[in-house]
């Protein structure tokens, strides 16, 4: 049975919800790497800690999306691709947290950090045991 993906559009009400689903997502997806971590499970542990980032990422661009609504000028099809793509989820992440959590004698150029997003995915895929996957 093939899941058919959403493409349509959304409300404010509906994106503010997804915003919300996100977070409890990645904070449950926290929770549970602890445990992993607590129990030196250490792998399955990292790959939790990605997919909780990449929640995070998820709910930067659904609050993106909510301004652009409220705006007038979403587009819908550029939203769904982000949304599913797992390295802009994780490339969103790492930009915050560069720029919030870096100091300023720290910064990493953009570029810099967009290199690193396939090694970051590749990663994440091997502490799974799933090794030479291709990813979007």
């Amino acid at each position: 049975m093939e899941l058919k993906r959403y493409k349509g559009s959304l409300t404010v009400e509906q994106l503010i919800i997804a915003h919300k689903k996100t977070k409890s997502n990645a904070t449950s997806l926290y929770k549970e790497a602890q445990l992993l971590f607590e129990n030196k499970m250490y792998a399955r542990c990292y790959f939790l800690l990605c997919i909780a980032n990449e929640e995070l990422g998820k709910s930067i661009f659904v609050v993106s999306a909510i301004v652009d609504l409220i705006a007038g000028k979403i587009d819908w099809h550029k939203f769904w691709k982000k949304l599913r793509n797992h390295k802009s989820k994780t490339g969103m992440i790492e930009f915050f947290e560069n720029m919030f959590v870096s100091s300023d004698d720290n910064l990493t150029p953009w570029k810099e950090l967009e290199q690193r997003i396939p090694t970051l995915e590749e990663l994440k895929m091997a502490n799974i045991g799933v090794q030479g996957v291709q990813t979007r």
